[in-house]
């Protein structure tokens, strides 16, 4: 049976996007089962702001707190504030906005539930899972290789000499400042390749901003496969048609995890089911538009 849900409407304009998705559910709430089972040891931590926008125009900017952790052979890239909202939801009753008051964030502060693990489930492998609405999206993917350009430029962060780098990935041009002297060869979200450590990295349009503000390393802490209730494996290709469903026909969205929406119309007021076409948002910008 389906369920009716009266809220999302109002909810969509202001819930957390990334890489072109919206999210309005966290993976857990009290008494809700999701997965949350440690599959490393994490060795070195490093956090990023991200700051992004909800939709081309570029009106309103908006930030997410990013870890990337390093393991003995995972490396996992997602948002610090998620991952304390499903923590509070684990032990106490509440919702996404009680939660995101709990945390203290603002209205600009938004998580996302999209999480990247590379050599993940086997090594040279990528592993995505995003929350959208009430399902885990899943694919599996080869690590990409870049071919990047290194440059003279030169600058400091966090105390460490970088140098710039640029590429271009599915669609976008970036530009990275990577440090040789943290021999990782990684940075947020998918990128990788450089000698040394990326702790900044923006696209040409500046839709999209990593910045490092610490590295440390932590003590016996865990890195976590976290997964709602339901997942679906689907492929990239398939991934990013559910994106682009948010903002082109979110209804359908819905209607394909077995949700409607119901709105009302007229001077009675009257209860109607809204069908697939009524809904549209701004075009949220994407990461990959390849």
């Amino acid at each position: 049976m389906k369920k009716n849900i009266l809220l999302l409407l109002v909810l969509i304009v202001s819930a957390g996007t990334i890489s072109a998705q919206a999210f309005l559910y966290q993976r857990c709430y009290y008494g809700k089962p999701y997965t949350h089972r440690p599959i490393d040891t994490c060795k070195y931590v490093v956090t990023y702001n991200f700051r992004y926008y909800n939709d081309t125009s570029k009106k309103v900017e908006l930030h997410d707190l990013k870890d990337l952790e390093f393991g003995n052979k995972v490396i996992r890239y997602h948002s610090i504030w998620a991952e304390k909202m499903d923590s509070l939801g684990r032990v106490s009753e509440g919702y996404y906005s009680s939660f995101k008051k709990r945390l203290g964030l603002t209205n600009n502060q938004r998580p996302d539930w999209e999480d990247i693990y590379l050599n993940y489930p086997e090594k040279g492998t990528l592993f995505l899972s995003a929350l959208i609405n009430r399902y885990d999206y899943c694919y599996v993917e080869s690590i990409p290789k870049l071919k990047w350009k290194i440059t003279r430029r030169i600058d400091t962060i966090l105390g460490y000499k970088c140098y710039c780098a640029t590429t271009d990935f599915m669609g976008r041009d970036y530009t990275a400042w990577f440090s040789p002297d943290i021999t990782f060869s990684y940075g947020p979200y998918k990128f990788n390749g450089l000698p040394g450590l990326i702790l900044k990295i923006q696209d040409s349009q500046k839709f999209f901003t990593w910045t490092a503000k610490s590295i440390y390393t932590p003590q016996n802490q865990k890195i976590y496969l976290d997964q709602a209730e339901t997942v679906k494996k689907v492929t990239y290709k398939q991934y990013s048609k559910v994106l682009s469903l948010v903002w082109r026909d979110y209804i359908s969205l819905i209607q394909s995890q077995g949700d409607a929406v119901w709105g009302y119309t007229g001077k009675n007021g009257a209860r109607v089911q809204k069908k697939p076409g009524d809904v549209k948002y701004p075009q949220i910008p994407a990461i990959e538009i390849k």
